[in-house]
């Protein structure tokens, strides 16, 4: 092949074919010079990376993959530089175009700031930029007569004269820039050493970019391999280029294979029928390599999170096309979700979402399970003060609790320990609140490097990566990290910054940085369909192929009625090239085709037109209302539904103890002698004997029968072991079971914590307040003696009464546990009824039988100083020993009246 500078246009169908044409080409150009440089320019990364380790199956060398941008660089980026000029960046770009839309009139100004519509503005101001026709265009937008196209051209207008400006270039100026050098002839040494250029599979050429080849082709020799699929947008590259396009394309080196469809009940269902698929073929005669397969969609939204899953619980390593939003990654997740705790309230929810996404090995600090325990105990629903001061006020009465068990002596290690981690705990997490709450507050000084400081100082503080970090979380760190400092460059175009633009300008940089998922070769392929352009695969499955997404439909645009521009056209045309370049990329292997019968949410779909014309090659008429509803039969065409056990691929080890276990069962034989069951480490034998035994007429174990182990000591003993109070014997007598749990066992109820709960004052402590008021004034009765047995207690008495509530009152409500203001005060007006009630009452009592308060909240058998426990003798033998507190003992003549209140 001629070597002279020249502009070579081919026609070659991307898949098995383009790969081997472009290594074949590669070795007939290396052939008298092994070194001789070549580069290949592709449509995208991961198609380099692909096609490199394809050719690592030759012995090359001095073959570089690049995507044209980085070409452009090369030769233009000087050039730009020495006339003053800085790149633009993402965030400089859309700093620009926010100020532009303050300018654009009532219709958009308001809206500067979201993120959505400096998107939208952005990418329509490069759209105009590459169709290079902004006069003609501008007249077809206007015609529109729309108040949001006139707004959205204003802005887009005032965007290009501030990118002028402040002497910003983009991706149109670099080639531009580059073809200029080149025509110049102020490049010809660097673009002599390049050597031969292939273009492979471009997606697109725009004038500018056909500009730049064309001046490439003035120096070097430059192959444009146009990917010839049914001829779609062929002539328009060629015509673009200036040449001819040839008449026919190169032949194929593998045939199209005629592929399989596949109906599936769900979009759940048809995912674990690919990777079904997947294990089937690497385990059967063909033996294809997991790296050379790929499962493909138009729809992350739905397939996306369950081809991943799906893809980890069956032990395969997926390798996303495109990698995922930094967004998704732990560490700019933990970011984003600290910061917005302020505007959330510090609500519960929010605070126990923000900490099951962060990585946890240890510690009370990251432990969701712990926050959330204590905050439960403690009754933190919402707002940080809240927080510190009923995590606060737990850590006390815990405190109290475990002095109060010291002193009666009825403390194990295990419990002492457990109630000293919780008041470490709620001290560390009552701190930490304290800390997070006061380092989440905006910066003072509205500017971009201020908020960069704070951003960065709260990640290094609160989301350092540890060793509980993936590499993969800790490498995504460093990409959040990056992203926040590169906010620091839009202060050139914007000086001051209020905290929620600076917000909405990182949720933008996290959502459009991507990361790596995986690195091809080592797993299946995954992603948008639209990226299988150029790659070739043993086994190719499309996923979701639907009414409305193949062909998709194509999306409204805010700032633009109708369709000027005439994208719906080219919209069609590159959908259709996505669909048959994946097609393509299985050529001489397999390709599957599927859709469910219903979408993510239950609604009924129909199979896309794509798919059936997939099948009627063979002369069958199908109708998509037919292929849904399986009253059509087609040799290719299969129907999956919910994965019965005993058939098909297992996707992991546990699916096929499942359809071991059914095959068994159809056998006769009973499950229980299987190895199966047999197994101590799994829980099969356990569940037959427990299922099994609840539906016996027996009464066992699983029914409530605790004589296999009422000799351990802690049934044993029974009520006969350390006292028990009156409260825990009632327990026992209405509830054995929730005795066993509490009382033996230890085990507490988990109590649900909703606001509505903390809208009054829990029923325990309502109890407790009642019972310490009467304690007090009744204290002040038996001291003075007055007044006498019968007599009615007087307004002075009442009013004391009231006086000792108020005291109670203000303690209650420093403790945080009244509720709301408005139903406490409802609450409160209810207490003092009752006391006064109460006061009415007691004082009948009183005089029936001339009782006189003698002892208050009296305790016994709780320790030293105290009276002593009370010893039951049981009819059948042993005791039970009983302690407790009496809430009032009164003294008669002769008598002693125990009171309960």
């Amino acid at each position: 092949m001629a070597s002279a500078p020249s502009l070579e246009v081919v026609r070659v169908r991307p898949g098995p074919t383009a790969t081997a044409w472009l290594i074949g080409l590669i070795r007939e150009l290396q052939a008298g010079d092994p070194l001789r440089p070549v580069i290949v320019v592709v449509p995208g990364h991961h198609l380099g990376l692909h096609l490199r380790r394809r050719l690592a199956g030759e012995r090359y060398a001095s073959v570089r993959f690049l995507v044209l941008a980085q070409l452009a660089e090369a030769l233009g980026a000087a050039r730009l530089a020495g006339e003053g000029r800085a790149p633009l960046t993402a965030v400089t770009r859309a700093a620009l175009v926010r100020r532009a839309l303050r300018t654009a009139g009532e219709v958009l100004s308001g809206s500067a700031d979201q993120a959505g519509l400096v998107d939208l503005v952005a990418a329509l101001a490069l759209e105009l930029r590459r169709r290079g026709d902004l006069p003609a265009d501008t007249h077809r937008i206007l015609g529109t007569g729309t108040a949001t196209a006139r707004a959205a051209l204003h802005a887009i207008a005032e965007y290009e004269r501030l990118r002028g400006v402040a002497r910003r270039y983009d991706e149109v100026d670099l080639l531009e820039a580059a073809a200029a050098t080149l025509e110049a002839g102020e490049a010809a040494t660097v673009a002599g050493n390049l050597g031969t250029l292939l273009v492979h599979l471009p997606a697109r050429l725009d004038g500018p970019e056909a500009r730049f080849l064309r001046a490439l082709a003035g120096h070097i020799q430059v192959v444009v391999a146009l990917p010839d699929l049914d001829g779609i947008g062929v002539a328009e590259l060629a015509a673009r280029l200036g040449v001819d396009l040839p008449p026919t394309a190169i032949p194929a080196a593998a045939p199209p294979v005629a592929a399989t469809g596949v109906i599936a009940t769900d979009p759940i269902e048809e995912v674990r029928a690919a990777v079904r698929g997947v294990l089937a073929a690497m385990e059967g005669d063909r033996g294809v390599p997991l790296h050379r397969a790929a499962i493909v969609h138009a729809d992350e939204d739905t397939y996306g999170t369950a081809l991943r899953d799906t893809l980890r619980a069956a032990g395969i390593t997926p390798v996303a096309l495109g990698g995922r939003p930094l967004a998704d990654s732990v560490a700019a997740r933990g970011l984003l979700g600290l910061i917005r705790l302020r505007e959330q309230e510090w609500s519960r929810p929010a605070v126990l979402a923000w900490l099951s996404g962060l990585p946890h090995r240890g510690g009370v600090l990251r432990s969701q399970a712990r926050w959330d325990q204590l905050s439960r105990d403690a009754g933190a629903v919402r707002g940080a003060d809240q927080w510190r001061s009923r995590l606060t006020q737990l850590a006390d009465s815990r405190a109290r609790q475990l002095a109060h068990l010291e002193t009666a002596g009825d403390l194990s290690d295990a419990r002492r320990a457990a109630i000293r981690r919780d008041i470490d705990d709620a001290h560390a997490i009552a701190e930490q609140v304290a800390a997070m709450d006061l380092a989440i507050r905006p910066p003072g000084e509205p500017t971009w490097a201020a908020h960069v400081r704070w951003a960065l100082a709260l990640r290094d503080r609160f989301l350092a990566p540890d060793s509980a970090w993936t590499a993969e979380d800790q490498e995504a760190s460093q990409m959040v990290e990056e992203v926040v400092r590169g906010l620091a460059a839009a202060h050139d175009i914007e000086p001051t910054v209020s905290v929620g633009a600076f917000l909405r300008a990182l949720e933008d940089g996290l959502r459009t940085r991507r990361r790596p998922d995986g690195r091809l070769g080592t797993g299946v392929v995954i992603g948008p369909l639209r990226l299988l352009l150029g790659m070739d695969f043993d086994s190719v499955h499309i996923l979701g192929a639907v009414e409305g997404t193949f062909p998709g439909t194509l999306p409204v645009d805010p700032l633009l009625a109708g369709d000027p521009l005439e994208r719906r056209a080219q919209q069609e045309a590159q959908s259709r090239r996505d669909w048959l370049s994946a097609l393509a990329a299985g050529d001489g292997g397999e390709v599957v085709v599927s859709a469910p019968t219903t979408d993510s949410e239950g609604r009924a779909v129909y199979p896309s037109p794509r798919l059936l014309e997939l099948l009627v090659g063979d002369g069958l008429p199908l109708s998509a209302t037919a292929v849904r509803a399986g009253t059509v039969t087609h040799p290719r065409l299969h129907r999956v539904g919910a994965a019965a056990p005993g058939g098909g691929t297992p996707l992991h080890v546990a699916e096929r103890r499942e359809q071991e276990a059914a095959a068994a069962h159809r056998a006769g034989i009973d499950l229980s002698r299987t190895a199966l069951a047999r197994r101590e480490d799994l829980p099969l034998g356990r569940a037959l004997e427990t299922v099994r035994a609840r539906r016996s007429d027996r009464l066992t174990e699983f029914d409530g029968n605790v004589a296999g182990v009422a000799g351990l000591p802690l049934i044993a003993r029974g009520l006969t072991g350390p006292a028990q109070s009156a409260t825990g014997i009632q327990n026992w007598a209405a509830c054995p079971f929730r005795f066993l749990m509490g009382r033996v066992l230890g085990v507490a109820a988990t109590e649900d914590v909703e606001d509505e709960r903390w809208w009054q004052i829990d029923a325990a402590e309502r109890g407790s307040l009642i019972h310490k008021i009467l304690e007090r004034f009744f204290a002040e009765v038996a001291a003075s003696g007055r007044p006498e047995p019968g007599a009615a207690y007087g307004p002075e008495d009442v009013r004391r009464m009231e006086a000792i509530a108020a005291e109670e009152f203000e303690r209650a409500a420093a403790r945080g546990v009244i509720g709301h203001p408005l139903v406490w005060d409802n609450q409160r007006a209810v207490i003092l009824a009752d006391l006064r009630t109460l006061l009415r009452y007691d004082a009948e009592q009183r005089g029936e039988g001339g009782w006189r308060p003698a002892h208050l909240e009296q305790g016994f058998g709780m320790g030293e100083g105290l009276w002593p426990a009370v010893t039951v003798t049981l009819p059948g033998g042993g005791s039970v020993v009983l302690r407790g507190i009496i809430d009032r003992v009164d003294r008669g003549a002769r008598e002693f009246r125990v009171i309960d209140y």
